[in-house]
């Protein structure tokens, strides 16, 4: 499967607050339930809501971090799987 293609958004509902330069928190106001994002999971959230495929997502991770694409394709797919089962988010 190309992600070149495949994008996801924030759901509706969700409150992002960053608390720091390395740390924000999600509130999902439907469930009521906090999730807390690391620097990585800044740079998604933050590319996420700028309309980025995932494949550009990926692309953007190899920029940032010493990972390959096949990795970073990996670490997207795996991201969006515990996004979407937390109801955060959701496919286009």
């Amino acid at each position: 499967m190309s992600l070149e293609q495949v994008k996801y958004r924030t759901k509706d509902k969700i409150v992002a607050t960053r608390l720091s330069e390395d740390e924000m928190v999600l509130l999902n106001l439907a469930t009521k339930q906090y999730f807390s994002l690391n620097e990585t999971g800044i740079l998604f959230w933050k590319l996420l809501e700028s309309d980025n495929s995932l494949e550009a997502i990926a692309q953007a991770f190899t920029e940032n971090y010493d990972i390959d694409m096949v990795e970073a394709r990996e670490r997207v797919l795996e991201f969006v799987e515990t996004l979407s089962s937390e109801k955060l988010i959701e496919k286009v």
